[in-house]
C-alpha cells in the first residue's frame, strides 16, 4: 500500500497539485497538513509513518 503526505504552510496555498501527483502515483492513503515552520510536530506525517511501519 502506498501512503502519501502533503504539507502546505498557509491556508491560502493549494495542495491540489500534490494531491493529484500522489493519487496518480497510486497512493491509497494521503495525509495532509497545513502548518507554519519547519520544526513543528507533524502529526499527519507521523501517522503516515506509523501506517507504513504497521504500528
Amino acid at each position: 500500500m502506498l501512503i502519501g503526505y502533503t504539507r502546505i504552510s498557509r491556508h491560502e496555498q493549494n495542495q491540489d497539485l500534490q494531491l493529484d501527483t500522489l493519487t496518480q502515483a497510486g497512493c491509497q492513503t494521503i495525509n495532509t497538513e497545513t502548518m507554519l515552520g519547519a520544526k513543528q510536530h507533524r502529526f499527519e506525517l507521523e501517522a503516515a509513518r506509523d501506517v507504513k511501519e504497521g504500528v
